[in-house]
């Protein structure tokens, strides 16, 4: 019975380790699922504002004292919203195809994803100039209306809380686009680290 040499080689070694720059990055699957999930939320987002430009306020009925003050609204900031309305489907389209992309670990989705987080930031931009412009006189009409209604006549503190109505108007037409800003920007900076480079250069030659 012949015996193993102990100086035959092993028939099969350890399996090869992969190379860093060809693993997949957590953060890119992580904002691939994240933005599918913001398209889909964008989407609804869409819906609603086709529907409330179609049907008017959909959750006021028609006898609230305020009802006639949010037609007025609605009908002073259409174009606003139908602006809104092409922009958030354009935005969702870039998310669609950056999540897709992403989440399927293709690298092209980096570039996708740059695409739709310099978009959002240029847009958000220009909402805010036509929220502080046009959308922010109409929003202060409605919340003065709004507040009117609720407040009780002739009472002392009503008048003064007029600033404070103006203050939340303000904040929420101006800050909040701002806000709306940081998770673009946080997906050009993850998507834009040195291992998510790396991945690119490893897995399409001449990408950079």
């Amino acid at each position: 019975m012949d015996s193993a040499s102990p100086y035959q080689p092993p028939l099969a070694g350890p399996p090869p380790v992969p190379s860093s720059e060809n693993l997949v990055p957590g953060s890119v699957k992580a904002f691939g699922i994240m933005h599918l999930i913001l398209a889909g939320m964008g989407l609804l987002g869409a819906c609603f504002s086709a529907a409330t430009l179609v049907m008017g306020p959909l959750f006021i009925p028609h006898t609230h004292p305020t009802y006639q003050a949010q037609l007025q609204f609605q009908a002073e900031t259409r174009w606003a919203t139908m602006f809104g309305l092409l922009v958030n489907l354009s935005l969702t389209g870039l998310l669609l195809a950056a999540g897709i992309k992403l989440a399927k670990s293709q690298p092209d989705g980096v570039k996708w994803s740059a695409r739709y987080s310099w978009t959002s930031i240029a847009t958000k931009l220009v909402l805010m100039a036509v929220g502080a412009i046009w959308i922010l006189p109409a929003t202060r009409k409605l919340m003065h209306a709004s507040f009117n209604v609720h407040a009780r006549p002739g009472s002392p503190g009503s008048n003064a809380m007029l600033p404070f109505v103006d203050l939340m108007a303000s904040a929420s037409v101006v800050i909040s686009p701002l806000i709306s800003c940081v998770y673009p920007a946080l997906a050009l900076y993850f998507l834009s680290r040195p291992m998510v480079k790396a991945w690119r250069a490893a897995a399409r030659p001449g990408a950079f």
